[in-house]
């Protein structure tokens, strides 16, 4: 038995312990290991208790993120009757200690180092920032490469005028097909026409652009009030907010998508109108915010005075909302359980939901499993009620990667990705002690008896009793087929011809 948490931190200790148990190895001396994907973290040596069980601690500190196969194995002992039940294998998820940020500028701003110094202050975040001065110049060294190992964007006035298409594409591949979370606003450099390629990802809709701005004040709606996005500290809150100095926001009639929430509207000259500037939107598990304005660095500078963290809070909290997951999800796929013996049939089951969390039934799932030398393919049957299942018989042992590809009337609706194990442990090995309570209730639930080695005279006397009172009766079954014998069909056509001999004679026909 093992113990331990199965959701860790990446370079954050945690402990394993583990429980060994032995029967008649008492004063033995072992050695217990800690691995992972067979690599040897720790070692231990033990002596065997007397009491039959004696826990073992182990130190874990993981190095990178993802699923991490682990084990605990004991070296082998000469008199034991089994191996099969000296290593235990499972599985624990390591997150992502610190949240990846890259911050993406069209060019040098205030906005830009009012933002990046308030993510800064988070020790949980790592901030990295791509900074452009002209068509082929940052102000950091280029590494593309940093936007793909993000886990959140923040745009800020980008895409500008001279933003290379190369970069851009990156972001959009990101935003649209790995539904990376981001955060963009504006400022005088962005330009809108490059703003409008990633027009279907963005949560707001750009109808009519004007080359102007405006000053406005944000308008927090009542219904938001309460808007995890817009806490801070200070208890009046929409005051707060309502009264931070003017933004600059393009003279854009700006329209919130089906699927966004508008936080705030705009405020111009003490009049309220129903434009947005901040709007948010979760939809198809991609997540975004927009602050529709330039110039943001204003309410910091207010703020601050006030002794008011609201910019901070602001921009915090967007990352952790942003980075937040979804509390179902819409696509689920996985084995029946870890570790199969072999020979054991795999079995795969999925569920399948669209947007709104209705079951999708017409989906075609398609499962890729892979091991170090060859792979298979395993198609889903439909089951009813978004519900699909699946299975394979394998008849190579080793550790097994699937990945299944969920299409929905010719569109990907989205992956999943697991791990399985076969044929690494004997499962009915793991404890071959005999079950005395199971074997005790399953004769005393069917009228039985149960017998052990001190009372097995018992036995004998039972089935000599048994023999006495069993019936003797010998049943003979023998089957005959009539229409096979010429006799039969000779006395059948006589009898017909007398039948129609009488009538004949009667006056019947």
């Amino acid at each position: 038995k093992v113990l331990f948490n199965n959701i860790v931190y990446a370079e954050t200790p945690t402990s394993i312990i583990a429980a060994i148990q032995n029967k008649g190895f008492d004063g033995e001396t072992v050695s217990v290991s800690l691995l992972e994907n067979n690599q040897k973290i720790e070692e231990q040596t033990i002596v065997l208790s007397q009491s039959g069980i004696q826990n073992v601690s182990f130190n874990y500190t993981p190095k990178t993120s993802g699923e991490k196969k682990l084990s605990v194995s004991i070296t082998n002992l000469s008199t034991e009757f089994t191996y099969a039940n000296n290593k235990k294998i499972f599985y624990v998820n390591v997150l992502s200690n610190k949240i990846k940020v890259i911050v993406l500028a069209g060019s040098p701003s205030t906005d830009l180092s009012f933002i990046k110094n308030a993510l800064k202050s988070d020790e949980n975040l790592t901030v990295n920032s791509l900074t452009q001065i002209s068509s082929d110049k940052f102000v950091e060294e280029i590494n593309y490469s940093l936007v793909d190992s993000a886990d959140l964007l923040f745009l800020v006035g980008f895409p500008g005028e001279n933003t290379p298409d190369e970069l851009l594409n990156i972001v959009k591949k990101n935003i649209s097909n790995e539904k990376m979370p981001y955060f963009i606003t504006f400022s005088p450099q962005s330009n809108i026409e490059k703003i409008k390629q990633l027009q279907p990802e963005l949560p707001f809709s750009i109808n009519q652009a004007l080359r102007s701005y405006r000053e406005v004040q944000p308008e927090i709606l009542l219904t938001e009030k309460n808007n995890p996005l817009l806490k801070h500290e200070q208890l009046d809150l929409i005051s707060n907010w309502n009264n931070l100095p003017p933004v600059l926001q393009p003279s854009i009639n700006f329209t919130s998508k089906p699927g966004s929430i508008i936080l705030s509207t705009i405020k111009l000259n003490n009049n309220a109108i129903n434009i947005p500037l901040i709007v948010t939107r979760n939809f198809n598990g991609k997540r975004s915010v927009a602050v529709l304005a330039g110039d943001i660095w204003k309410w910091k500078l207010q703020t601050a005075r006030k002794n008011l963290n609201l910019f901070d809070s602001f921009l915090l909290n967007c990352t952790k909302w942003l980075n937040s997951t979804e509390e179902r999800d819409r696509i689920s796929v996985k084995t029946s359980k870890r570790n199969y013996s072999i020979g054991e049939k795999i079995e795969f089951s999925a569920s399948v939901s669209d947007e709104s969390l209705n079951p999708v039934d017409e989906a075609d799932i398609k499962v890729k499993i892979a091991s170090g030398q060859n792979s298979y393919e395993v198609d889903m049957l439909n089951a009813g009620m978004g519900l699909y299942e699946g299975s394979l018989l394998l008849n190579e042992t080793g550790d097994f990667v699937f990945e299944a590809e969920i299409m929905h009337d010719g569109m990907p609706l989205g992956k999943e990705e697991g791990t399985f194990n076969v044929g690494e442990i004997e499962i009915e090995l793991i404890n071959p002690v005999m079950n005395y309570e199971l074997l005790k209730l399953l004769a005393d639930e069917t009228n039985g008896s149960y017998y052990t080695s001190a009372n097995y005279e018992g036995l004998f006397n039972r089935l000599t009793e048994i023999n006495k009172t069993t019936s003797k009766e010998k049943l003979i079954t023998s089957d005959v087929t009539l229409w096979s014998d010429e006799w039969l069909l000779v006395i059948v056509i006589l009898l017909f011809s007398l039948e129609w001999f009488l009538r004949k004679r009667i006056g019947m026909l």
